[in-house]
């Protein structure tokens, strides 16, 4: 319930805050142990470093504990519209549904979770795993969490694909935002970070997701090379996506064509999160 707040995390909490001031309180004892050096031992400079050192470690581990209270919980609609930080959904009640939009540097992912936002002003590529809360328009309302993470950076891709209920994975024929052209070395380079996440989520024991979306983005370019470049392109896409239904990693796995320039294809793209968001 919004106002309350998860006492159950906050052993964890004060562990992972603790483990912050560790350096502080080292501090602190060191003194102490010099305190208690024998050259020193019996000196008003022994007593004076002794209890410093006690207020040092002693204050630090207090401010700890206090600094891990759990914040109080939020409702999901008090932070539509916002980006924040993919550790603060713990502090949503009730928990949203997660969608983790999971690919490479330049293949879509944050101008798709702007569109999915409504937010049409052009931004730079993502440096941070960030979430966005989103309203679908059901009744009663629904929402769900939209995660981020720079292409470019794998530890937070693993780190996405991970927390998340639903992967939005999205592959592109070419880095670029104007070739038509087939790249094979971006194909590779698909094919490679793809088996990485499997290859995560199958070391982390993962939990089967409950969904996953293939979304292969820029159809407005790929749509218009060659007839054979394009048949090759689908069959590699074709051959990705038999890898993620085969390998049992979702209850379900679906594929789109797409393209974040054509508004249809957004609007086609809701009812499947909607469809998600069910029970």
């Amino acid at each position: 319930m919004a106002g309350k707040r998860r006492w159950k995390l906050w052993p964890s909490r004060i562990a992972s805050k603790l483990n912050g001031i560790s350096g502080v309180a080292g501090v602190g004892g060191t003194a102490m142990g010099i305190a208690g050096w024998t050259a020193l031992a019996g000196t008003a400079i022994a007593t004076s470093l002794m209890a410093g050192g006690a207020i040092l470690a002693g204050g630090a581990m207090v401010h700890a504990v206090y600094k891990a209270i759990p914040p109080r919980l939020k409702r999901p609609e008090d932070f539509v519209g916002e980006t924040i930080d993919i550790s603060e959904l713990e502090n949503i009640d009730p928990p949203v549904l997660t969608l983790a939009i999971v690919g490479p540097t330049r293949a879509g992912k944050t101008t798709l979770k702007n569109r999915l936002s409504i937010k049409r002003k052009a931004v730079g590529r993502t440096q941070s795993a960030t979430a966005s809360i989103v309203s679908i328009p059901m009744t009663p309302p629904k929402y769900v969490a939209i995660l981020d993470g720079g292409g470019e950076q794998f530890v937070q891709q693993f780190r996405i694909s991970e927390a998340a209920n639903c992967l939005c994975l999205v592959l592109d024929h070419n880095a670029s935002d104007i070739e038509t052209a087939i790249d094979q070395e971006r194909l590779d380079d698909h094919a490679n970070f793809l088996a990485q996440v499997r290859y995560h989520l199958i070391e982390t024991k993962c939990a089967r997701k409950k969904w996953i979306e293939i979304l292969i983005n820029k159809r407005d370019l790929w749509e218009k090379t060659t007839p054979q470049e394009k048949t090759y392109f689908e069959a590699f896409c074709n051959k990705e996506v038999e890898k993620w239904k085969s390998g049992n990693f979702a209850d379900s796995v679906t594929t789109t064509s797409h393209s974040n320039e054509i508004g249809d294809d957004i609007a086609q793209l809701m009812p499947k999160i909607a469809t998600a968001v069910r029970p």
